[in-house]
């Protein structure tokens, strides 16, 4: 453990370095705890902002030039037997609105990274992928921002039970995880039918 204390030392003197690394392998389950340390005044929300959407571009590039350089075949080889039917119907939503379903996957738990490579896979020239996806990152950056401040406005109204801010994340996660439930949700409706 200790040839990783240099690293440590490194990461807490820059949080937002840490973040960015952070959100370049954990994704949304940092995400939500930065938006709402910047929300609280730990960190500067701009500087989060920026750094959350330049982690996700940079993370799904990965997933993009991945699907890129393996044929349809490998790809097939991930899906498994439950998720054939569904990997089956991204795929024909893809090839017919494919730009539409890179925005929307951001807001549909686990399409994200099926949408990055399906970009690669199918051929999407990288610059209407880049212009696209980071749409759908800023759109998603947005709402989490907007829900933050709406959580956090809840809970000062809400008196002295949740000047804690315990009691003010939870609120935000549930928001958030709400949210993204019920957009997700509605949008796998209008996919699926």
């Amino acid at each position: 453990m200790s040839m990783l204390a240099p690293l440590g030392d490194v990461l807490s003197g820059h949080p937002y370095l840490y973040a960015f690394i952070a959100l370049l392998f954990a994704g949304e389950s940092v995400l939500l705890p930065v938006i709402f340390l910047a929300l609280r005044g730990s960190l500067d929300l701009g500087a989060v902002f920026l750094i959350g959407v330049a982690a996700t571009l940079v993370s799904d590039s990965f997933w993009y030039w991945l699907g890129r350089k393996f044929p349809p075949s490998v790809y097939a080889r991930f899906t498994g037997r439950r998720t054939e039917k569904v990997m089956l119907r991204l795929e024909s939503l893809f090839t017919t609105k494919g730009t539409q379903m890179l925005v929307l996957s951001k807001f549909v738990y686990g399409t994200r990274i099926a949408a990055q490579m399906l970009s690669g896979i199918h051929g999407m020239p990288f610059v209407k992928y880049t212009a696209s996806n980071c749409l759908g990152v800023i759109l998603l950056m947005s709402t989490l921002v907007a829900l933050g401040y709406f959580a956090g406005g809840t809970a000062e109204q809400l008196g002295t039970v949740t000047h804690t801010a315990s009691v003010a994340f939870l609120a935000f996660i549930v928001l958030a995880v709400g949210a993204h439930l019920v957009i997700g949700g509605i949008i796998k409706k209008k996919w699926f039918q």
